[in-house]
């Protein structure tokens, strides 16, 4: 049950004995508990009849350690994260006496996971627009047009992509291009992390630097990406562009239709009356 305070009493039962166990702990989260009316507690041996409890497991008390000779006192045993900065810090049941070594190092599996993710969806849209942008000879000489052939729009959005990956990009942050992280493009222009070691490396020694360079240059390529797919984008306004030919040209196909069917019915009559 909760009590005042955020404090909350479980109480179980283990080898048909009823335990009482409060939290939060600590010092100064004594547990009292007394009868309203009689002496019922007593009488079931949770109270001794001074009102104390008749067996107490364990005393509330504070966790006692040391951290590089500094006292640290806490009222619980884990979720520390107050202690080190940027570290929680859990104390095992049996660490009385024990010491422990932490060795405290950065962390860039999240870094690398959307790094990963980054360079595969890159690389789509690559595949994708060399497809639909590209001419192919075939076998028997002839050729094969792109949907996209032909529209310099899109011919020039790829070149962009392509451009603001390979350039550098000034800023006061030490990284300047995707080849002091590690990353590089290959012929078909197929990004790949090619040095881990040399993106982990930038990370640990000048993480800020890093994300100075990588939020430049997403908000470049964010950018770009808003000039065809924004609101007011090429693929909107050409969308709507072809939305009205494409009706224009169904009533054109309607008017066609009407004229066909009446002559239709004029050659029909006519050869009637022939």
């Amino acid at each position: 049950s909760s009590l005042a305070g955020g404090s909350k009493v479980t109480a179980t039962v283990v080898d048909s004995q009823l335990v009482l166990t409060m939290d939060p702990p600590g010092l100064g989260n004594e547990m009292q508990a007394q009868d309203l009316t009689g002496d019922v507690l007593a009488q079931l041996g949770v109270l001794d009849g001074a009102g104390s409890f008749k067996n107490e497991l364990q005393s509330p008390a504070n966790a006692v350690f040391t951290v590089n000779g500094l006292r640290v006192e806490r009222s619980q045993n884990t979720g520390l994260t107050d202690v080190i900065n940027g570290l929680t810090i859990d104390l095992a049941p049996d660490a009385e006496g024990k010491t422990a070594t932490l060795q405290v190092m950065r962390n860039v599996e999240g870094e690398r996971k959307a790094l990963d993710t980054f360079i595969k969806q890159f690389n789509s849209l690559m595949a994708y627009l060399s497809e639909k942008v590209a001419t192919t000879k075939l076998a028997d000489d002839t050729y094969k047009r792109g949907a996209l052939a032909g529209d310099m729009m899109f011919s020039s959005f790829r070149y962009d992509l392509l451009r603001m990956l390979n350039t550098d990009h000034v800023n006061s942050g030490g990284i300047l291009n995707l080849r002091q992280l590690g990353i590089t493009m290959d012929d078909n222009f197929k990004l790949s992390l090619s040095s881990v070691s040399s993106f982990e490396t930038a990370l640990k020694e000048n993480k800020t630097g890093v994300t100075q360079f990588l939020d430049q240059l997403m908000g470049s390529l964010s950018e770009q990406l808003d000039r065809f797919t924004g609101t007011s984008g090429y693929l909107k306004s050409t969308t709507a562009q072809l939305d009205t030919r494409l009706k224009e040209t169904n009533n054109q196909i309607k008017t066609m239709n009407e004229r066909l069917a009446a002559k239709e019915e004029s050659l029909y009559a006519q050869y009637g009356e022939l």
